[in-house]
């Protein structure tokens, strides 16, 4: 994921499979390489963000010690990082989408989107596009991207997670 320069990243995987933590890791390398960025971590609601996503996301900067509290805008789903900006959002109103630009934006379970949800944000993303799923609707829109030139294809299991624990 670090060396590709494809547009769109898809990231498709069964639960526990690591695909979510391998993101956000490629996110914070992201802020670490670069400065005044926006990145977008979404998901189709809010609340499903803030226990997936958005919670893995705060417990790794903490236990890389990363993590500062004055940085973390809670009121307003932001935190900053090296200079760029990590803004969490819902997807669950594409009006929502319209004046939001991003650099990098990450949609956490794509196959919970519609196409034109998907569309108001690639609209507005400059840099990258990285999408995550689950493998569980084989007629998604998003899985006509695996034979896009400009899509770097990815599948994993729970096999392919080497931290999972053995139960």
């Amino acid at each position: 994921m670090l060396a590709t320069d494809k547009r769109f990243i898809l990231n498709v995987g069964g639960s526990r499979s690591g695909k979510t933590y391998a993101i956000l890791q490629y996110l914070l390398i992201y802020c670490f390489k670069n400065k005044n960025k926006v990145v977008t971590i979404a998901r189709k609601t809010f609340p499903s963000l803030r226990a997936g996503a958005m919670r893995e996301f705060i417990q790794m900067l903490k236990d890389y010690d990363l993590y500062d509290e004055k940085m973390h805008n809670k009121t307003n789903n932001i935190y900053t990082l090296n200079e760029n900006i990590i803004q969490f959002i819902s997807i669950d109103q594409s009006i929502k989408m319209r004046g939001l630009k991003h650099d990098v934006t990450f949609i956490d379970e794509i196959n919970e989107i519609s196409k034109e949800e998907a569309d108001q944000i690639f609209l507005r993303t400059t840099e990258r596009i990285i999408m995550a799923e689950n493998p569980s609707d084989a007629l998604h829109f998003s899985l006509k991207y695996i034979a896009n030139p400009e899509c770097l294809y990815l599948h994993s299991t729970y096999i392919d997670n080497p931290f999972l624990e053995q139960t």
